[in-house]
């Protein structure tokens, strides 16, 4: 029950970012809704490899200095929690908004 209360604290935050972007920038939400779920997972992606870096390059650091094992050196793997779920479903709800509110421009 509390991964759902998460995953539902994630959607309402994300909505509420892109909607203030959208009013800071006056732009229509739709706009912007699909790029800015991308956006925010990116930057979510981004953050997680640069704390496996940097966790490595402190572990080669203190093995090349002093010859202690800081611990192994990882390779990246992309973890999942409730947060990264809501961001997921929180891109596939704007795209299919998205695609609903400018079908008919596909179309033509």
């Amino acid at each position: 029950m509390k991964n759902l209360y998460v995953i539902v604290a994630t959607l309402l935050v994300e909505t509420a970012l892109i909607w203030g972007v959208s009013i800071l920038l006056n732009w229509k939400m739709v706009d912007i809704i699909f790029l800015g779920g991308l956006a925010l997972f990116g930057l979510i992606w981004f953050f997680q490899l640069n704390s496996n870096r940097q966790s490595n390059a402190e572990n080669a650091h203190l093995k090349g200095w002093n010859g202690q094992n800081g611990g192994a050196i990882t390779p990246f793997q992309f973890k999942s929690s409730p947060v990264i779920i809501g961001l997921l479903l929180f891109i596939v709800v704007s795209f299919c908004v998205t695609a609903f509110t400018y079908y008919p421009y596909f179309i033509d």
